[in-house]
Order: C-alpha cells, then structure tokens, then sequence
C-alpha cells in the first residue's frame, strides 16, 4: 500500500501514460520524451507535454496523418494548414496542479479494508489459482457493495491501494482476452464474475465528481477498460463503456480521452451496425440469483447524475434542449455458470436497435452519452471529424430513421459541425454524411429534423461548401419542406437560414431557381400573412430573395457592360436599374 506507486509523480508523466500505448510497467524517460514530441512539444520540454508552447503542424496529435487525408495527400486539401487553431494544451494548470496532489490527498485504508484490498489485488505477472480467483470475486462483491452506498464512494475512492487493486482485475484479462488467459472454463468463469464485480465497483466510484480526476488518471485503468471493451463480451463491455462515459463528464479529462491511443477505434467497434442477421434468444435460468445494480436510483447527486441519464442534459446547438434518451441499467449478473432451460427461439434482426443482446444496446447508449460529452470541446470536434471509421458509422445510424440511435448520431454529428474547419472536410471528404443529414430532415422524430437543419445550416456558411451542398441531391427541396411545414419555431429558423446561406452564393443561382417551390417557398415566407411566421424568418426569406435578385441584377450589368464595351462606352458604375417600360409589337396608338 505505498501512496507513491498509485499516481504518477508529476503531472507530465501522468498524460504520457495516458497518451502512450503502453499497458503495462513504469514509462522510462524516452517514453515521456516521445509523447511530448507527440503532442507538438519539443524533446526536452518533458514537463509541459500539456502545455506546449507552439503547435507544430508536423507532429501534433491533432494533426491528421497522411493516411487520412493530412499534409502531403490528396484529401490534404480540405484543409486550411494556415488557419488552423487546435489549442495544444491538453489539461489545464488547475487540473495539472490537482493531479500532482492525487497522492497527498490518499487516506491509509483500515484493517478490514487492507485485507479485502490484499484479496483483489494481484501484482505482475501473478498467476493465480482458483481458489485465489473465488476469494477474489467474493473480495470482489463485498467492495461492490461498500461502494454502493453513496457516502462511501469518495472515501473508498481516495483511500491507498482500491484504485490499483481493481486495475490489477482489469489487467489479468490479458492482452490476448480472456480464453488465452484462463482456458479452463471454471476458472474462467470465476474470473469473469469478478472482473464484472470490479467493473461495477469503478461505475459506484465514478458517480461522485470528486472522483473522475483521480480515477482517469489512474495508471493504465482506461487502456485496459479499452481491452475489455475491445474482447466484445455483453456485461463487462457494457460497464466499461458507462465508466468511460461518467469520465468523460469531467470537463478536466475530455481532451485526453481523444487522444488516448485506440479509445476512438474501441468506441467504433461498439457502435457499429451489425447486416440483419439471426439472432438466438436464450431462456437462461441464473444458479447465483445475488446481482446488484451498478448504481441505484437513491444513489445519486441531484447535481450529478449518471452514465445511463446523461442525455438529460442540455446538448444543444441552438437555443433550446431536446429529446433524451436513458439506456439501460448495468446489472452484475450472476458469479456463477448459467443454466439453460428452453430451446433457443431464432430472431430475425433488420434495424439498428433491434437484438436480443440488450447489454450491447445499452452499451451503444453509454458509447453515445460519451461521444456528446467529448464533442462539447473544441478540439475534440475538430479530431473526431478526421476519424474516417466514427463518421462512416456515424453517417450509417443516422439513415436508419426506425432505430431510436439515429437521433443521437445526428445529434453527434450537428456538434461536429460548429467547428469552423470541419465543415470541408463533413462536406467533400466524408460523402456519406451530408446525405444522411439530409435524409435526417424527413425523420419522423422531431429532434432529428432539427439538428439536421442546423448541421445544414452550419455547413452552408461555409462559402467553400455552399455549391457543393447545393447540387446535393434533394437538399433544397428538403430544407424548403422544412420552411413551409415545421411545427417547431427553431427547426423552422434553422431551415430558412441554411437557405439564406446558400443564397450567398451566386453559382447557386441556377440550382435554386430550378427547385420547384424554392422561390415560392422564399415569398410565401416574406410575405409573413401565416401565423408562426416570425418577424426574423420573414426578414430572413426576404434577406435570400434580395440576394437572389442582386445575382440576377449581377447578370444583367454584366450583359450592360458588354454592350457598352461594344460601343467603346464605359462600363456601368451601378448595377442595371430596369426601365419599368412595356415593350409592345407595332401596337395601333
């Protein structure tokens, strides 16, 4: 139980083991040495790999490789290297001071406790027994159960040795999973009830949020909760998700959670669709009938709240919250084999949300509250953007309007978009997205068509974009529907400025005009006669058909200016003022 091997020294070792690929052992000075350059710091500069002074386009972590599209390749030019504005900085001066206090602020553990945490805990290349394991798992569940209480979790928390005891559980799944490292079944299964146990008692002690620094910076916790998430079991990939996403609820952490290495490619694995297969219902009949709830409904913190209520918080893009969505509690099922009783009843399985693996689903869910935490910062959105696999995914749920799941890849990719540099690379590089965006304005769900409109609306600001999003296939006729026929005041705003946005544009003149209902969507808006009509839609609608008119006034100097051009004339200093006069074909007088 030393205090000084739970948390790193400093702060800047503390970040290079997070941001390095290592699971195991104590980072040497090379490693913090390579991280710091990773992160755009210069070699020498070990203790300010947070802080680096300058970002370096060559070698920051936010820089995307050339493999996906960074300097020097052909999708290299959806960006705009000179404009670039990704802070280096990945944790702040208070959360640097707050971490290189973790271990002061260490209690020792009582006698019980030390013996319950000497049970759990195994050091390196330990190999353990069965009945090591069994005492393990019920050391296990009687932690569990200390930390179900809410006035235990940050004692427990900040007490010497409870952190590393549950990461050394983590640990001995094995790089290799768990069938490698437990082949006999018994065994293995032991091992698994304990490891769910440990699971389950991290999800407890993340709740409170005086503990999601400590715990995050844990050495090696969130890699090895990434190889629990990556070997794909239901429960334990299940809890490792929600503990990802309460860390991620800490403003403190969101930047690093990016950056640690494969965190993005496990979350993809979660959320990726499945073809429609069969699936098999099994009737199972628990021997252990003893589960406990990760979390119960008394347990939390007004102020708090939890993986599986994350979406009641206000993610919004424009003025106003929407939607929510709870999933599913994590149980701890049963410590010992399962018992089969029925036969195996096949299930057809076509849409997104439906399986019979609810622990799959909710782990989606855990997977989305995280992905609506992280995207908040600045630059999270900015790298999230340039990771080909989550937009793919992100672009696949977001068309499969009968899952429930494809409001919040919306949501997701609406708060991408608020990033001034991601609109090229959304628009140009990511080809599935801005169809299924647009395939989201006709979804029957409310919230859906929303942040769809405002995705539009943020992409068409981009002058860059604009004639790109206009040739989209049924985009202005969409965003027209939207116009004439929302309910909802925002969505219906959103809508008519992505339009007046587009309008800026004068190649888009021709796509506009041959829109059927565009202009006339455009004038039954500024006249303003149908009630919920605002004053700023109606100033809005007439601000596009000014613009529309001043292109074609654009035109027609242009032709003025020829003609003068022709007849040696000067060219016109204003734009061509029509002469209101009827032109008549040898009319009698």
């Amino acid at each position: 139980f030393d205090r000084k091997e739970i948390f790193h020294a400093t702060a800047s070792a503390s970040v290079s083991a997070l941001l390095s690929p290592k699971r195991n052992g104590n980072l040497d000075q090379s490693d913090i040495r390579s991280v710091a350059s990773s992160v755009g710091g210069a070699p020498s500069d070990i203790q300010s790999v947070f802080t680096a002074p300058s970002l370096n386009i060559a070698n920051s972590a936010f820089q995307m490789p050339r493999s996906m599209g960074g300097e020097g390749s052909e999708a290299g030019k959806f960006e705009s290297l000179s404009r670039r504005d990704v802070d280096p900085r990945l944790i702040s001066q208070d959360t640097e001071k707050a971490v290189e206090k973790l271990q002061e602020a260490l209690r020792d553990p009582n006698k019980t406790l030390a013996e319950l945490l000497t049970s759990i805990h195994t050091p390196e290349d330990f190999n353990a027994d069965l009945g090591f394991t069994v005492r393990r798992k019920n050391a296990c569940g009687a932690l569990q159960v200390m930390t179900a209480q809410a006035n235990n979790r940050v004692a427990i928390a900040w007490t010497v040795g409870v952190l590393p005891a549950l990461v050394s559980v983590l640990r001995d799944t094995g790089d290799e999973g768990t069938h490698d490292s437990f082949p006999e079944k018994r065994h293995r299964v032991e091992f698994e009830a304990a490891r769910n146990r440990a699971i389950a008692c991290l999800m407890n002690l993340c709740m409170p949020v005086q503990n999601r620094i400590a715990i995050f910076h844990t050495p090696y916790l969130v890699h090895w909760l990434l190889v629990v998430i990556n070997e794909g079991h239901g429960i334990p990939r299940k809890g490792a998700c929600a503990v990802l996403a309460y860390l991620g609820k800490t403003v403190e952490n969101r930047l690093l959670l990016v950056q640690v290495p494969g965190m993005l490619d496990a979350l993809n694995k979660v959320l990726k669709p499945r073809p429609p297969r069969i699936e098999r219902q099994e009737l199972t009949s628990k021997v252990d009938q003893k589960s406990a709830a990760y979390g119960s409904e008394d347990e939390e913190d007004s102020h708090d709240g939890s993986a599986t209520n994350t979406f009641s918080e206000n993610h919004t893009v424009g003025s106003k919250a929407h939607t929510s969505v709870r999933s599913g509690s994590y149980t701890d099922e049963s410590a010992a084999t399962p018992r089969f009783s029925g036969a195996n009843t096949p299930v057809e399985i076509r849409g997104y949300d439906e399986t019979v693996d609810e622990n799959l689903r909710a782990a989606r869910q855990n997977v989305f509250a995280l992905l609506l935490h992280l995207v908040k910062e600045k630059d999270n959105a900015y790298h999230l953007a340039r990771h080909d696999e989550i937009m793919t995914t992100l672009a696949a749920i977001a068309d499969q309007h009968d899952s429930p799941s494809h409001l919040l890849a919306i949501k997701t990719v609406a708060f991408l978009t608020r990033h001034r540099l991601n609109t090229k690379v959304l628009a140009f590089k990511q080809r599935d997205l801005v169809p299924a965006i647009v395939h989201g304005t006709s979804s029957a769900n409310e919230s859906s068509r929303l942040y769809s409109c405002y995705a539009l609306q943020n992409l068409a600001q981009d002058k860059s974009c604009r004639q790109e999003l206009a040739v989209s296939p049924n985009l202005i006729s969409a965003l027209c529907d939207r116009s004439r026929k929302a309910q909802s005041e925002d969505e219906r705003l959103a809508a008519i400025s992505a339009i007046k946005n587009l309008c800026d544009e004068p190649a888009n003149l021709i796509p506009m005009t041959n829109t059927p209902d565009c202009v006339a969507t455009l004038m039954h808006l500024a006249h303003g006669m149908e009630e919920g009509i605002t004053d700023l839609m109606q100033y809005r609608a007439c601000d596009a058909l000014a613009t529309l008119s001043h292109w074609l006034r654009k035109i027609a100097t242009s032709g003025q200016a020829l003609e003068n051009a022709r007849n040696k004339q000067r060219p016109p200093k204003t734009l061509f003022v029509p002469s209101l006069q009827v032109v008549p074909f040898n009319q009698w007088k």
